[in-house]
């Protein structure tokens, strides 16, 4: 025990004695995960990935854009191989994981990514739109705002809108 096995051959181990059990779907993101150990981390021996190295992974994934939930997917792909390791004995012990916050779940079960305003709430953005802007441009902001209130489209995706291209987010029109 100990983690002084190569990363390396960690891997080769792992890889040949406990992924063939595995679905095709949870081998492939573990290639993805051994993958990015290996391009972020540059582990040389099982041991070297420990606590630090698993908080510098979850913020080098946040600086490549990935959401915390897909961070939070990857570390605990990460935390099942280092528990397989454990069984193993080739480490004493399982490192602690940084804890990742996952954002409220909607209803449906989707991740949440903010709520829709109340109606007062509404009100008062639009009231506050002179104080914001200055009073050039408040027409056509309140329009945007209520086109985006009356749509339930987020500000990403109506920044994102196309009136003519199909292969983009369109209108579609009922045919009379």
């Amino acid at each position: 025990g100990g983690g002084r096995m190569s990363w390396e051959a960690f891997r080769e181990r792992y890889e040949t004695e406990h992924m063939p059990s595995l679905t095709a779907e949870s081998a492939a993101k573990i290639q993805v995960v051994f993958g990015l150990v290996d391009r972020i981390l540059h582990a040389k021996r099982l041991m070297d990935v420990g606590e630090r190295q698993l908080s510098h992974l979850a913020a080098a994934l946040r600086m490549e854009g990935k959401s915390e939930s897909t961070i939070h997917s990857y570390l605990a792909t990460l935390k099942a191989i280092l528990n397989w390791a454990r069984r193993q004995k080739l480490i004493n012990a399982c490192p602690e994981f940084p804890r990742i916050q996952r954002r409220r779940k909607s209803g449906s079960g989707d991740l949440m990514k903010g709520r829709p305003p109340t109606d007062e709430e509404f009100g008062r953005m639009l009231a506050a739109i002179p104080h914001v802007i200055g009073s050039h441009g408040v027409d056509a902001w309140a329009r945007y705002l209520e086109g985006l209130w009356l749509s339930g489209l987020r500000l990403s995706e109506s920044l994102d809108f196309w009136w003519d291209r199909e292969d983009r987010l369109h209108p579609v029109f009922p045919e009379p």
